[in-house]
């Protein structure tokens, strides 16, 4: 599902009027479809305040109190609604009528909000009567976006609104779909304003410093997924290889290399310590596996090695040890022209290398892909490394979407930022993707070694590694969602979600 800048948004509606549509009849078209989601929260008759702002969505709230109130064309959007003898009350005090609305209509600020601004006491008292009604029970519509967030980058205002509902119109906006500014939209409801497809499949892809965004939905995981052909087999469904499981850390290489193999791949061959291999073997007899003969740096990459011409993608990481061995491997790997997933502790090893960058970028000149999988403190550690003192200094009061892209760009890789609303920002910084699946059942350890094995299993089978990765990403988050639905986010083990997989197809 393609997303929008608050730049965009403006050049999509200057493109739509120079097609000769007026800016009314777009704010028409916009609170109509408010209106028509009120119904979907209260039932009438039911009080409905409007909180109306300076921006451009005030016309959209003034047409669609007009069409709640009484469906005539009138003159202008304000005009209408004061000539259907709505009330209007300017927000420099509350309201003097102590009754408390069924619905608040959110309309104070639009997508050209600045989080860091500071308020007027109008808008503040508009905020404060919005909050007030909230906290007494009023459910609150927000009109495009909810006031008080960045429209680019998901950074919230202190005082913004959380809505129970969104109606956004055309696309979402970029920054309501990034944590922490995805909490506050409540149901995300999409309005396409029934603007001709052919007009908003013309609108120009201007993005936000050349890049595109994106959000990975339920809709486009069915549509991706490849379908399993009939005369399938383990000969061409994919060898996917995972190089996981230093001794004492059996686990991580039992829940990547379960993920993998549940993937749909045809082979999965693990690389593991003898040590791990007892455990790990008996978790996944299906698996294939290639044993170091001792715990030896060099026993590690000749076990690797072994298989390398079978390998159709490379997982390693998870489980896997910072030592030397392991920064010996990373030296290894970064040679096969294969698609190459660096997960859990390869990251560390790669952040302690200050030829780090330097290796990546020469792999990416020679058309080998890379997936880098961080969580936010692996993805701090592989800033850190970066020759840039300043970098840290700002780091955590950086958006997500500016880290994402910080990595990408210096590492010249594909990189997946781990956490609410994951990040991937494909090489090269041209497109991003948000993933809208996941929630707190997956703030588990293990959870990430299941991510990155689905990811490997679907690159192996010959699916783009971003592709895979935007596949990877939306079926671990469901799968989640579902296991906390079936059990709850704090019960809900890593496990469950490797159960839960199947059931995400199903559905």
């Amino acid at each position: 599902m393609r997303l929008i800048s608050g730049q965009e948004q403006k050049k999509m509606d200057a493109s739509f009027m120079k097609s000769g549509i007026p800016i009314t009849l777009l704010m028409e078209a916009a609170g109509r479809g408010l209106a028509e989601a009120v119904p979907e929260l209260v039932k009438a008759p039911a009080r409905v305040d409007f909180y109306i702002g300076p921006g451009m969505n005030g016309g959209d709230l003034y047409a669609a109190a007009r069409v709640l109130q009484a469906d005539e064309p009138l003159y202008t959007m304000r005009k209408a609604a004061a000539a259907c003898g709505i009330p209007m009350t300017a927000f420099t005090a509350q309201p003097e009528s102590p009754d408390i609305p069924a619905l608040a209509v959110d309309g104070i600020m639009g997508t050209g909000f600045d989080p860091e601004r500071t308020l007027s006491p109008e808008l503040e008292a508009a905020f404060s009567g919005l909050d007030e009604a909230q906290q007494q029970g009023a459910l609150v519509l927000a009109c495009d976006l909810p006031s008080g967030i960045s429209a680019d980058l998901g950074i919230v205002h202190p005082a913004a609104v959380k809505a129970d509902a969104t109606v956004t119109f055309v696309w979402p906006k970029t920054g309501q779909m990034q944590s922490p500014a995805c909490q506050y939209n409540g149901r995300l409801i999409v309005k396409r304003l029934n603007l001709p497809d052919a007009l908003i499949k013309g609108f120009s892809d201007y993005g936000l410093g050349g890049t595109s965004y994106f959000a990975v939905t339920g809709e486009n995981f069915a549509r991706a997924l490849p379908a399993l052909l009939s005369d399938s087999h383990k000969g061409n469904q994919g060898h996917a290889l995972l190089i996981a499981g230093r001794k004492g850390m059996s686990g991580a290489c039992r829940l990547s290399g379960e993920a993998c193999l549940r993937s749909g791949a045809g082979l999965v061959t693990i690389v593991c310590s003898r040590d791990s291999y007892p455990e790990v073997f008996a978790a996944l007899p299906s698996a294939l596996y290639s044993l170091p003969e001792d715990e030896g740096q060099d026993a590690l990459i000749e076990a690797a090695r072994a298989v390398k011409e079978k390998a159709d993608a490379v997982l390693a990481g998870p489980g896997l040890g910072i030592n030397e061995a392991t920064s010996a491997l990373l030296d290894e790997l970064l040679s096969w022209p294969v698609p190459l997933i660096l997960d859990a502790d390869m990251l560390s090893v790669l952040a302690s290398r200050e030829d780090g960058t330097e290796l990546l970028k020469k792999r990416q000149a020679a058309g080998f892909e890379t997936l880098l999988t961080p969580h936010g403190g692996e993805a701090k550690r592989l800033a850190a490394a970066l020759p840039d003192p300043e970098l840290l200094k700002t780091w955590d009061k950086m958006p997500r979407l500016t880290r994402v892209k910080k990595l990408a760009e210096s590492y010249g890789a594909h990189v997946l930022l781990k956490g609410e609303a994951s990040l991937l920002c494909e090489a090269g910084c041209r497109t991003i993707y948000t993933n809208t699946s996941g929630g707190p059942a997956l703030a588990k350890g293990g959870s990430g070694d299941i991510l990155a094995g689905l990811i490997c299993g679907l690159a192996a089978e010959g699916i783009g590694l971003a592709q895979a990765t935007c596949l990877g990403m939306y079926w671990h988050g469901a799968a989640g969602d579902l296991a906390a639905e079936t059990l709850s986010p704090r019960t809900a083990l890593p496990t469950d979600t490797l159960r839960a997989l199947t059931a995400v197809l199903r559905s």
